[in-house]
């Protein structure tokens, strides 16, 4: 749309029959205004001048007689698919708008109680969570680093989420699966009920396999743990010591 002319719309081909109440379905009827000055032709109908009358939702336009009142409508049970029928505008003047009429056109009713100024799509509707305002957008996303309230069990390198009550100084249980697919449950805090800040590797057998670990709270030693292992190299036992 221009300042005082509306643009010309190129024709649109009807997606369903025409009907008797004035109804036409297009494949976008956002491109027409009320008030617009159309044309509707088939291949078996001459090119009949209307006037579009109402713009319910993208898709659809009621069309009626240029002269009469707004809700006056034009039978356009003629005009079929099967016959090509379509509808078009040429560029034209934009209607007249009564001066006292604009600013009721604005005003949002009360609780609102103001001269509209919301934002809304091309059918007037007020963007909401049923009706979101479409966005384009390219994101890309970096490394991602995450806070778990995870324990780290050193001795087995297996993680431990969460705690039997829920609370971080609660009782939590280790899953390892071994080599041969059977699992391996671990419950350090049951060998170390006291709050543990810290674990220290103290030492390793040939293999690399952590034998002793050493649990602290803040600097404070709290006890050593003694890690054995099978000729598979699968932890056997653990030991307070």
């Amino acid at each position: 749309m221009i300042e005082k002319r509306l643009y010309a719309v190129p024709s649109q081909l009807l997606t369903l029959d025409g009907q008797s109440n004035g109804l036409i379905s297009l494949p976008d009827s956002t491109f027409f205004k009320v008030k617009q000055v159309i044309f509707i032709a088939s291949s078996t109908q001459s090119p009949v001048e209307l006037e579009v009358k109402r713009i319910d939702d993208s898709t659809s336009i009621w069309i009626g007689p240029k002269t009469g009142p707004i809700d006056t409508r034009f039978n356009a049970s003629a005009f079929l698919m099967a016959d090509g029928a379509f509808v078009f505008a040429n560029e034209q003047p934009r209607p007249g708008v009564p001066e006292q009429v604009i600013p009721r056109a604005v005003f949002e009713e009360e609780p609102t109680l103001a001269i509209r100024s919301i934002a809304v799509d091309k059918l007037g509707n007020p963007w909401s969570a049923t009706n979101p305002l479409p966005v384009d957008a390219n994101v890309t996303i970096g490394g991602v680093s995450v806070d778990l309230d995870a324990f780290n069990s050193q001795p087995d390198s297996a993680l431990s989420v969460g705690s039997e009550d829920g609370t971080k100084t609660g009782t939590r249980h280790v899953m390892r699966v071994a080599p041969d697919g059977s699992v391996m449950a671990r419950n350090f805090s049951a060998l170390v009920p006291e709050p543990k800040t810290k674990i220290q590797i103290v030492s390793r057998n040939l293999n690399g396999d952590i034998t002793v670990a050493r649990f602290y709270n803040g600097a404070s030693v709290i006890c050593d743990l003694s890690l054995s292992y099978d000729i598979n190299g699968d932890i056997s036992s653990v030991e307070r010591l």
